[in-house]
């Protein structure tokens, strides 16, 4: 990738004693950073913006005295002359030029030709004084190896590609100095990278869409058995060894009576019941796909959401059904088609012995549907991306739901919903998030169809951003965050999984 750079000293601003020295995209894969490095640790405050296309679009940073030798850079424009301003103490005062090439997506349209992201904010509300509402908006499209950074004016800020990769963003978080990316590639490989890609943590582990914090320093993560896809749940210790291997179909049949057993192989392929395809080879079914999961640790219950099949609710401390809650209008011959499962495959509604584990609500067109992205709220409410899923196109569209729960009677309460008002479909991803500086608002991501579409929303549900993304790949996850932590180090800045 091409660039220009150009050094620029003020007048009367002395060199600096120690040798600098400015690097552009220093891993090759973050064409919108660079570094600014020194040959010993800093002595005085350096202060580095890097000039937005506005006055309020700059991005800056202030790096404290001896902070050390490397100073990341982020927040470039793509296609554009950049001017950087490095001030060191109160004297001594650069300017770089950085001037950046158009961004080299990897994006095919349905033509399979390359195409650039086009973007548009037709509403933003939100108040221009919070610093957190200078955050850039990130997503990752891991079909296509990139996660993308936008600020609120729709302009791309961050990138990262990486071909050999095409890594999949569990979530966001920071320490004092650095924002960091837990990935997940398709190598199976589970490591921690900085926003210059500089990799921490790698270990090979078999897991998939979700981890999360779980007690003793250890987390729950979502994977593959040999079987099925996403059908188990393993407890991972601090170096992400595996502690415990917990099966979800194992769940399922235990909670399943006797004589109900034949229903079983209709439902969950797994070792003991391995489907063999028409070309008599064993082949893997995507019965469950567990693609979210939080911990309620007070009650010691584990929520999954299954898009093939619903939620479930865990008690974890036996690994045992306490209840699941679906769709309750979701047809056979529709999962079947949508679901990619053998011809004839059954749900958890259509075994009679599960009906006491059923979660219902008053109005059955309020319960959920394909699900992603559970959240738990501090009140035990469960918010979720509801998909919908019934097809390539819904007219009803996607939507937020908040529910509350009677766990003893199993009764569900629609407490909050949330659809734009044109019924925008996301068939199979999409996220929600708390977000805002008391995480006061939710962020709602409609990763698939067109447009892809984040909305940020008020506790009203009045609509303060809105931003579409103009393309045809799939879109997986929102997070809302700085190029660099604040000084509220203890802050979280996007709420993903509990609140």
């Amino acid at each position: 990738m091409l660039f220009c750079l150009f050094l620029l000293f003020l007048p009367n601003s002395p060199l600096h004693a120690q040798e600098s020295t400015l690097i552009y995209n220093p891993s090759g894969y973050t064409p919108l950073s660079a570094i600014f490095q020194l040959s010993s640790p800093n002595p005085e405050e350096i202060t580095i913006v890097v000039q937005g296309k506005s006055k309020e679009d700059s991005i800056g940073v202030l790096y404290p005295a001896m902070y050390g030798q490397e100073f990341p850079i982020h927040g470039l424009y793509e296609d554009y002359t950049n001017t950087v301003t490095i001030k060191e103490g109160a004297q001594k005062k650069r300017l770089f030029k950085i001037v950046t090439p158009k961004a080299s997506y990897q994006i095919k349209s349905k033509n399979n030709t390359s195409m650039t992201i086009k973007t548009s904010v037709p509403t933003d509300n939100l108040p221009p004084s919070s610093v957190f509402n200078q955050d850039l908006y990130f997503t990752s499209l891991p079909n296509n190896s990139e996660i993308l950074g936008f600020d609120r004016k729709g302009e791309l800020r961050y990138l990262y590609q990486n071909t050999n990769s095409k890594p999949w963003l569990v979530r966001m978080y920071h320490d004092a100095k650095k924002v960091y990316f837990l990935m997940i590639d398709n190598h199976q490989t589970y490591f921690t990278m900085d926003l210059l890609a500089n990799i921490y943590n790698e270990k090979k582990v078999p897991v998939h869409h979700a981890t999360i914090p779980y007690k003793n320093g250890q987390e729950l993560a979502l994977g593959n058995s040999k079987w099925g896809w996403e059908d188990r749940i393993f407890v991972l210790d601090q170096n992400k060894n595996i502690l415990d291997d917990l099966s979800l179909g194992t769940l399922i049949r235990n909670a399943i009576a006797p004589e109900d057993s034949d229903l079983l192989d209709k439902m969950i392929y797994d070792e003991f019941n391995i489907h063999i395809h028409t070309n008599q080879k064993a082949k893997r079914v995507d019965w469950a796909h567990a693609n979210s999961l939080v911990y309620d640790e007070k009650n010691e219950r584990l929520y999954v959401s299954l898009r093939h099949l619903g939620i479930l609710a865990i008690k974890m401390r036996d690994w045992t059904l306490e209840w699941f809650f679906t769709d309750a209008e979701l047809k056979t011959s529709d999962g079947v088609k949508y679901a990619k499962k053998p011809a004839g495959s059954l749900y958890l509604k259509d075994i009679p012995s599960l009906n006491p584990y059923k979660m219902n609500i008053n109005n059955p067109k309020d319960s959920p549907r394909g699900q992603h992205s559970l959240l738990l709220r501090k009140n035990g409410n469960l918010m979720m991306f509801d998909n919908q899923s019934k097809g390539p196109k819904n007219s009803q569209g996607s939507r937020i739901m908040e529910y509350s729960f009677d766990h003893k009677q199993k009764k569900a309460s629609l407490v909050r919903k949330f659809q734009d008002e044109n019924n925008t479909y996301s068939r199979y991803v999409g996220d929600v998030d708390l977000v805002g500086d008391n995480h006061q608002n939710i962020i709602v991501f409609y990763g698939h169809g067109r447009p892809r579409r984040i909305i940020e929303l008020d506790p009203y549900n009045n609509i303060l951003f809105q931003m579409d993304l103009d393309m045809y790949t799939m879109a997986y996850r929102i997070d809302k965050y700085p190029l660099y932590p604040y000084r509220l180090s203890n802050k979280a800045y996007t709420i993903d999984y509990t609140e």
